[in-house]
């Protein structure tokens, strides 16, 4: 890890409640879920994505469902308490560094996708075993 990205992480500290890195794969926030017992609800209508993936997701909508499972686009995940949303927007803009807003967490346990109508998305491809 390079200085800029562990500053960026002790400045998302000040914010963050729990925060876990998604290289591989978007759902393996599954490991912040379990530690915390509790879930999360991801708006796959919300997720970045790149310039290719925009243009690829208007041929494919189910495209955005596929990334989230297999997508190496994504860094970091982290929770933050809502009233932190100014600060995150402000964090955001000195890191120049993008920050969306895509999910929610929730009482019951795991991963769901949902699309803008809260209706829920299959994640179509299974985790990477690491080990």
């Amino acid at each position: 890890m390079g200085e800029d990205e562990a500053h960026t992480l002790v400045r998302l500290a000040g914010v963050a409640h729990a925060m876990c890195g998604v290289w591989d794969e978007l759902v393996d926030l599954v490991r912040m879920c379990d530690a915390s017992e509790l879930g999360v609800v991801l708006d796959v209508t919300a997720l970045p994505l790149s310039p290719l993936g925009s243009r690829n997701n208007a041929e494919d909508p189910d495209l955005v469902s596929r990334l989230a499972g297999v997508g190496d686009d994504y860094e970091m995940v982290f929770t933050s308490p809502t009233d932190a949303n100014p600060a995150i927007k402000c964090l955001s803009h000195e890191l120049a560094l993008p920050i969306t807003a895509t999910g929610s967490i929730e009482r019951k346990a795991g991963v769901r996708l949902v699309e803008a109508a809260r209706k829920g998305v299959p994640i179509t491809a299974s985790r990477w075993p690491h080990f």
